[in-house]
Parts: C-alpha cells; structure tokens; sequence
C-alpha cells in the first residue's frame, strides 16, 4: 500500500499482480510505480504528489493500456485498489 495525499485528498492505493499458477496476487508494487523514493516524505509513510486523481489515472491507464502506456497494451492481471479513508472529521 502507498499513500499518496495531494492535501485535499489522502488514498491508500496498491497495484498487485494476479498469479494464474497460485491463484493469488502477488506483492503490492505500487511505491515502484509511482516512485515513492523521488516524493517528498511527509511522514508516517505518506507522500506528497501535485494531483492524487492524476496518480490514480495513470495506475488505471498502465492496467488498460491506455494513454503512455499503450504501447505496453493492456495488463489484465493487474489490479489496483484505491482506499479513500474516512478521515478524523468524517469526511472522506
């Protein structure tokens, strides 16, 4: 799971791969994909990006083979699950 928060919205987002021979998905690769190493830090595993719909978009786009990543075409055994939490305030 990363986090990612552009500050005005916080969302948990994994990207896993789906292994047909042990039926089961394999390790979250999501920080390789949105290297979380060149991202500013804000502590307690939560990085700052410029647009969080942004990242989800291009996620979604790499499992479609849409946009930048057509030439890769679809990756079906992809998956990405994105996470809004319910911050302290109730709103999401």
């Amino acid at each position: 799971m990363t986090v990612l928060t552009d500050h005005k919205r916080t969302i948990d987002i994994t990207i896993r791969e789906w292994n047909e021979e042990t039926s089961s998905y394999g390790p979250d690769w999501s920080a390789d994909f949105f290297e979380v190493g060149g991202l500013k830090n804000l502590g307690d595993g939560i990085y700052e990006v410029a647009d969080v719909q942004y990242c989800i978009d291009q996620a979604n786009d790499m499992v479609a083979g849409d946009g930048d990543y057509a030439d890769a075409g679809p990756q079906p055994n992809q998956t990405v699950l994105v996470d809004e939490p319910v911050r302290a305030d109730g709103q999401e």
